[in-house]
Order: structure tokens, then sequence, then C-alpha cells
């Protein structure tokens, strides 16, 4: 059973995209295949997501040369139909389907009608729009317990995460880290201040999306700030 279980995680490191598993020491020299072991027995016990194939997704539709601004999240949304491998996200239609909108996501796109007025106040859930554009939705665990908010911190996510994070900084021409919350801003070490730009704010949680997000300004700036070297803003 436990053979089976590491072999169903090697056929999964398949699905990390050959870009980044090359650019990634810890990917390149398999570091992950731990990782994806122990998820494989979490999943043999209950529900884990996202599902399977959608565990890299944010590598997917966000290769590394075109990284732009980078989005830290904690963890996958825990509830059904949810997660999809992208922080913040949710999957075109869940909401139509019965879905709840997340209130962090929620409160995103009201700060985004602010910046941009003008703009929806409630645009499609799914973000994989921003992430073909360059913007990088990367949680620092991949993958949570059904019902169970950070069931997954323990797995070993973070060596993984923290290398890509690692990787971006170094290799990626100058890119936005936008880091909300507690959470997301103790990643702030592993960036070059010099070379990107980070933003920092409270979490977009309606716990604290009082103190600092609302207001922050941050997609607007990131958009300022890469329009001034050169590269293209994204399309909110």
């Amino acid at each position: 059973m436990a053979r089976r279980m590491v072999a169903a995680a090697q056929d999964a490191s398949a699905t990390v995209p050959a870009d980044w598993q090359e650019a990634v020491p810890e990917l390149r020299e398999g570091q992950h295949l731990s990782v994806l072991a122990a998820v494989a027995r979490q999943r043999a016990k209950g529900t884990v997501y996202p599902p399977e194939s959608l565990v890299f997704n944010a590598l997917h539709l966000t290769p590394l040369p075109s990284v732009r601004v980078v989005i830290v999240g904690q963890d996958p949304y825990h509830g059904p139909g949810q997660a999809h491998g992208l922080a913040f996200s949710v999957p075109e239609g869940a909401v139509d389907g019965g879905v709840k909108m997340p209130p962090s996501l929620r409160n995103i796109f009201k700060e985004l009608a602010t910046e941009f007025p003008g703009s929806p106040e409630f645009p499609p859930t799914d973000l994989s729009r921003w992430a073909r554009q360059g913007v990088l939705l990367l949680n620092t665990t991949l993958t949570v317990d059904a019902g169970k908010a950070a069931s997954h911190a323990g797995l070993g996510w973070a060596a993984i995460t923290d290398a890509i994070l690692r990787t971006v900084s170094e290799q990626c021409a100058p890119a936005v880290f936008l880091l909300w919350g507690a959470h997301a801003q103790q990643k702030a070490a592993l960036v070059d201040a010099e070379r990107h730009l980070v933003l920092q704010s409270a979490h977009p949680s309606p716990l604290s999306a009082y103190r600092g997000f609302f207001g922050c300004g941050h997609f607007a700036q990131a958009n300022a700030w890469l329009a001034e070297r050169g590269r293209e803003a994204i399309v909110w």
C-alpha cells in the first residue's frame, strides 16, 4: 500500500511544469515527492482539495518567465467546489452552482472596484485570467483536508513554496509581491526588495480587511510600478 502511494506521488510529479521543475532546485531534486506521498495518504483517508490534477495549477497557468505579480495565499479553500490550485480563486460557475463566494475574494473585488471606478463590483470568481497575464497566485500550502483549514500545513509544503518564491525573486524580471496578512508577510524575507516591489497590508478577510486592506491601493500601485519599468500592466 505504501509503495502504491509513493508511486502515485511520483506520477503526480509529472504535473509540475518543466520550466518550474528545472528552475527550482527543490523541485528538480524531487523534494516535493515526499510531500505528495503524504498527501496521497490523506486522500486515502478522505477528501483532499484541490483535486490531484490541480495541485500545481498556479505553476501551469503562470510560466516562470511570465511572472509580473505574485499574490501569496495561505492554504486552499477547504469547502466543496472552491479550490482549484490558485490562491483566492474559485472556479468559474461555482458560485452560480451554489458555492458561496469566499468573503476574502468578495473583499478583493470591493478593493478593485474602489481603485478602478467603473469596474464590475463582482467580476468572475475564476482568477485564471490574472494567472495567464503573469500573476502567480501561490498558496504557501498547496493542499488541505475537506473542512479542516491549515490541516496540511505540517506536511512540508512550505519548503517547496518558499523555494518557488526565492526562485521568482532571483530569476524573474522586476515583479510586484503582494503580501496580505501576517502569514504572507513572513515571506518578505525571501524577496530581494531592491529588485522587486513588496507591498504589504492586512489580509482581505472580513476579520482584518478594515484594518488596512481596504484602501491599500495595491492593484493600481502594482500597475504603475510595472509600467515605469516597461512591463505590461495587469488587466485586473
